[in-house]
């Protein structure tokens, strides 16, 4: 008998990256595979649903809504990665808003009959402990990068890692606000990289044209 095609495409990925390398126990039967079209909404803001998902596959942005209806932009992340990991570990009762930018492939890991096991486990807790070190590392780097890059270097490297199928599509106010410039300011640069011929404005936001400059001025700030 042929199996569900949720376990097939499980046992497909589990060739490629063997929940063993996570889990010191059969996590099998609390783990689903997920898909998730770009654009799409991986974790709804506030929810609180028990699931620790790792992204084995393509790039999401964290975010944080306001009361005044501003969004913040948080952090990106790229897999293979934890998400959810805050709420299993009760740091947050519940969770930042996830979107993905990419199509994304995940293990759903639905922890409300293991959770005790998850948190007792050594081998998901070195994992987990890997990542959350390897993620600090990387904030305080952007941090340090933001305070002193030039901002045409730092905008290159986010159109870079914002974009998906060559159209960059992020919100000025909310990409100004994570880059820790001006509103002002990044529309000047944005607009410089469109007389360079580097984008091109269209419905969908913005073409990239030229993706070795931006990639060439993006290794020029790193």
């Amino acid at each position: 008998m042929a199996l569900p095609k949720n376990q097939r495409m499980l046992q497909e990925w589990q060739n490629r990256f063997p929940l063993e390398n996570y889990f010191g126990f059969d996590i099998k039967p609390y783990t689903s595979f997920v898909q998730y079209d770009s654009e799409t909404t991986i974790l709804e803001e506030g929810e609180s649903k028990e699931v620790l998902y790792i992204l084995l596959e393509g790039r999401v942005k964290i975010y944080v809504s306001h009361a005044n209806g501003k969004v913040t932009l948080v952090n990106f992340a790229e897999g293979p990665c934890f998400l959810g990991e805050m709420e299993l570990l009760g740091t947050r009762k519940r969770c930042n808003g996830v979107a993905a930018i990419t199509s994304c492939a995940c293990y759903a890991v639905r922890y409300s009959q293991c959770k005790e096991m998850l948190l007792n486990d050594v081998t998901f807790l070195r994992a987990l402990c890997r990542f959350l070190g390897e993620r600090s590392v990387a904030n305080t780097n952007r941090y340090s990068h933001n305070q002193s890059g030039k901002l045409e270097h730092r905008l290159a490297a986010f159109i870079l890692l914002t974009a998906y199928k060559g159209v960059y599509r992020e919100r000025h106010t909310e990409a100004a606000a994570f880059l820790g410039v001006t509103y002002r300011h990044f529309l000047y640069v944005l607009a410089k990289f469109v007389k360079a011929g580097c984008l091109e404005k269209c419905p969908e936001g913005y073409r990239i044209v030229d993706t070795k400059e931006l990639e060439r001025l993006k290794a020029e700030g790193e």
